[in-house]
């Protein structure tokens, strides 16, 4: 199947739909020369289609959300093992956390968390001010484990403490009970 014809070209969603599930089956090394593609069809797919702007057609829009996750789901699993390959992607899956779709804004959100990247980390502010859901918790948590300076995106966490709050903390305590029992003196310390 020639994928980039079809993610390129005039091909129904529905073509393309089925290109990214199959791109999505190869190992992660045979996936990498379809990343620029498939990143082009997730810049360009809006995620309402004009039918919907202009009717109540919901079913276009929910094949470009189809594609923008499946995307997504491309990206994150280069990701994992080549971090440095999907870096470039980081800033667009950002900017979907931002997303009208709660699909869209978590996906990305769960994406960012298992991207080997440091470069996923600048993610962090929107998901503190957003932090609202399990997924959003736990991508938290593995941003932090990235992090080169974990205690400023735990002070900043703590500033905009809520129950989803609690839910990194009991994640990071799983993989480094250390970093909190060292963060909670210094919690004490800025409330001084």
């Amino acid at each position: 199947m020639d994928y980039i014809k079809i993610l390129t070209l005039n091909y129904s969603d529905e073509e393309k739909i089925n290109a990214l599930k199959e791109i999505y089956k190869l190992e992660v090394d045979e996936i990498i020369p379809f990343l620029d593609v498939v990143y082009e069809l997730l810049e360009s797919t809006k995620e309402r289609s004009f039918q919907e702007l202009i009717s109540d057609n919901l079913y276009s829009s929910e094949r470009n959300r189809e594609i923008i996750i499946l995307c997504i789901n491309i990206i994150e699993k280069v990701g994992k093992n080549y971090g440095d390959v999907v870096s470039p992607y980081i800033p667009y899956l950002i900017k979907l956390l931002d997303s009208d779709f709660k699909e869209i804004r978590e996906k990305a959100a769960e994406a960012l968390g298992n991207i080997d990247s440091k470069v996923a980390i600048y993610a962090y502010p929107k998901i503190i001010k957003n932090l609202d859901n399990e997924i959003y918790a736990k991508t938290l948590a593995k941003l932090i484990l990235k992090a080169d300076n974990k205690y400023t995106i735990l002070l900043n966490l703590f500033e905009n403490f809520n129950n989803y709050a609690i839910i990194t903390i009991n994640e990071l305590k799983k993989y480094n009970p250390k970093l909190i029992y060292e963060f909670v003196p210094l919690i004490k310390r800025v409330e001084k």
